[in-house]
């Protein structure tokens, strides 16, 4: 289980990977899922809760969870400019790209 205290806990490229494998995890953010239709069948009829719940649900109905670590995801936000991606701190969007250079967090806010 990742913890953002101890940085051992999260994937890292040539540590704990190679870009390209499939890494077997406890649970994943909901807004990264790619899954089968038929996973929604074996939950319920109302499986989406939350993440933690949800990936605990796939484990009891012996499913597995795992990262694609050669896809590339990411969700973006138009609140303050930010890509979110798995295992890298937001980012700004700059014009069709995602800048790794700067953090969205040293943009302001956007009022809604």
């Amino acid at each position: 289980m990742r913890d953002v205290n101890d940085k051992n806990s999260y994937l890292v490229e040539d540590v704990n990977f190679t870009r390209g494998d499939i890494v077997d995890v406890e649970q994943v953010g909901l807004h990264f899922v790619l899954h089968r239709v038929s996973l929604l069948r074996r939950l319920s009829p109302a499986p989406f809760v939350d993440s933690a719940a949800f990936c605990g649900r796939i484990r009891d109905a012996g499913g597995r969870i795992a990262v694609a670590t050669g896809f590339r995801s990411s969700t973006l936000t138009s609140a303050n400019g930010a890509a979110y991606s798995p295992g890298i701190s937001a980012c700004v969007i700059t014009g069709s790209t995602i800048d790794t250079s700067r953090l969205a967090e040293e943009l302001p806010v956007a009022d809604g």
